[in-house]
C-alpha cells in the first residue's frame, strides 16, 4: 500500500474549473493506475437531504468528476444514504446541477452480495463497488458522535447496501472493536481506491449531522485511506486514544495509521495548522436502537410508496 499522502492549502471552493486544477495539482505526487476505459466509482458522502454540510460538498464532487471525465473513465456516481435514495439526496442538495452538461446520474449503490471480511463478519456491499477497476472515495471532514471524526475509512462504509449498515450497527456496535475493525475490513476488499478529502469547509463540534460549519481549508489525497486518515486527525490535534477507529486500526497493524509510515510529498499537517475544528471527546453508544432501526425502514419505505 502506498503510504503517500498530498496535503494543500485550499481556502475556498472557487468554483469547478478552478478547483479541478487545484485538485490535479494535489494529484500530481501520487502514483495513480491508467483510468482511460475503465469502471471508475466515485463515491461521495451523500448522507440526507436538505443538509449539504453532511455531504461532500456539490462543486468539490463535481470538479473530481471533471478531472476522470477528462481522463476517459466510464463514471459511476453513486452512494448508500442512510436517507433516502442517492438521487434524492443529490436533487436536494443541488450536486445534480453540476452533472447535467454530462449526462450522469447519481445513483444508489444497490444489488449487494455478501462478503466475508477478515474480521470474520459476513456483510452485503453493493456489486456496484464490488466490480468496478476503481474508486474514487470523496467524503468531507465531519465530527462524529461515535467515532469521533469521520473521513476517508468511515466514507467507504456507505458501500454496505442500504440498512444493512443500520442493521451491522445493530447487531455488532454494543462490541465496539469488533464494529470497528469491521469497517477497518472493507477497504481490504474492494478495488484500488484513491481519496481526494475535501477539508474545505468542515462539520465542526458533532455529526455527522447538526455540527457547526467551519472553514479548515485544505484538500488532500492519498491510494491508502487510512495514511489520509491519520494525516487528517494529525493535523486537527486528535490522539489515538480519542478516536476509535484510529485506535483498532492501529492494533490492527495498518501502517497507515502511523504517522511515521507516512510520505508527505507536499505540505505536512503542522504546515496547514491552526485548524478551527473540534470534535466529541464523549462518544455515544455505535450500536443502534432497534426501534430507531425500524423507523428508519419505515420511513423508507413510506418514502417509496409516497415519493
Amino acid at each position: 500500500m502506498d503510504n503517500t499522502v498530498s496535503l494543500l492549502k485550499q481556502c475556498d471552493y472557487q468554483g469547478v474549473k478552478l478547483l479541478k486544477h487545484s485538485i490535479e495539482k494535489l494529484l500530481r505526487p501520487i502514483n495513480l493506475p491508467e483510468v482511460r476505459g475503465k469502471k471508475v466509482l466515485i463515491k461521495p458522502n451523500l448522507l440526507k437531504p436538505r443538509e449539504v454540510l453532511a455531504t461532500t460538498e456539490p462543486v468539490f464532487l463535481a470538479a473530481v468528476v471533471e478531472i476522470f471525465c477528462s481522463k476517459g473513465a466510464t463514471i459511476m456516481i453513486a452512494d448508500s444514504p442512510a436517507f433516502g435514495s442517492a438521487e434524492g439526496v443529490a436533487q436536494k442538495n443541488g450536486h445534480l446541477q453540476y452533472l447535467k452538461h454530462r449526462g450522469l446520474k447519481i445513483q444508489s449503490l444497490k444489488d449487494a452480495k455478501r462478503v466475508n471480511l477478515p474480521s470474520g463478519v459476513r456483510i452485503g456491499l453493493s456489486r456496484y463497488a464490488l466490480e468496478c477497476d476503481f474508486i474514487v472515495n470523496v467524503p468531507r471532514l465531519k465530527a462524529h458522535c461515535q467515532f469521533g471524526i469521520t473521513g476517508s475509512v468511515k466514507n467507504l462504509y456507505g458501500c454496505v447496501v442500504g440498512m444493512r449498515k443500520a442493521l451491522a450497527h445493530f447487531l455488532h456496535g454494543e462490541n465496539h472493536h469488533l464494529f470497528g475493525q469491521i469497517i477497518a475490513d472493507i477497504p481490504k476488499v474492494l478495488p484500488p481506491v484513491l481519496t481526494i478529502f475535501d477539508g474545505i469547509l468542515s462539520m465542526s463540534a458533532t455529526g455527522p449531522s447538526g455540527g457547526i460549519p467551519k472553514k479548515t481549508g485544505f484538500i488532500g489525497a492519498s491510494m491508502d485511506p487510512f495514511s489520509m486518515d491519520t494525516a487528517v486527525y494529525e493535523l486537527v490535534g486528535a490522539r489515538p486514544e480519542e478516536i476509535p477507529l484510529w485506535s483498532i486500526s492501529r492494533e490492527l497493524g495498518e501502517r497507515g495509521a502511523f504517522i511515521e509510515n507516512i510520505d508527505f510529498p507536499l505540505l505536512k499537517p503542522e504546515e496547514l495548522r491552526p485548524i478551527d475544528f473540534t470534535f466529541p471527546r464523549k462518544l455515544k453508544s455505535m450500536s443502534f436502537n432497534p426501534i430507531r432501526l425500524l423507523k428508519g425502514r419505515a420511513k423508507s419505505l413510506i418514502r417509496r410508496i409516497f415519493p
